[in-house]
């Protein structure tokens, strides 16, 4: 043994190690980038769409007039006051699953939710449809 070895023996290192850092999960590694603002701005713009086509039978009811006629007035609110929430609901739902998710996984849960979105509006325009027809 040299002398350099006895000195650096049992004497702490000049440079402080560093703790061992637990691994990254999936979901602490997700992050807010340009890709998840773009992805929101695209989907948000298809959901202001669907929006749209709810507030225009409320605001522009001549095209939902006949239905108004034909039904009653609150069967006519409930199909137009649900045009407004559906969008809403699951833009939302889809935002909060999506949180902590990768880019990808964000991605396929907003379109579930757009898809989904459009079908129970179109759902609920037909059954307004139906009754109208009744």
């Amino acid at each position: 043994m040299t002398q350099g070895d006895k000195d650096t023996v049992g004497a702490p290192s000049a440079a402080p190690r560093k703790a061992a850092q637990p691994a990254a999960s999936p979901t602490s590694t997700a992050r807010i980038g340009p890709l998840t603002i773009a992805l929101w701005i695209v989907f948000g713009l298809f959901f202001a769409y669907l929006l749209w086509q709810g507030i225009s039978a409320l605001a522009f009811p001549n095209t939902t007039l006949a239905l108004v006629k034909a039904v009653s007035l609150p069967l006519f609110l409930a199909v137009t006051g649900s045009s407004l929430l559906v969008p809403v609901i699951t833009a939302a739902a889809a935002v909060l699953l999506g949180r902590h998710r990768r880019v990808p996984q964000r991605a396929a849960l907003l379109l579930v939710a757009l898809a989904s979105s459009g079908l129970i509006m179109s759902s609920i325009w037909s059954l307004g449809t139906l009754a109208l027809a009744s």
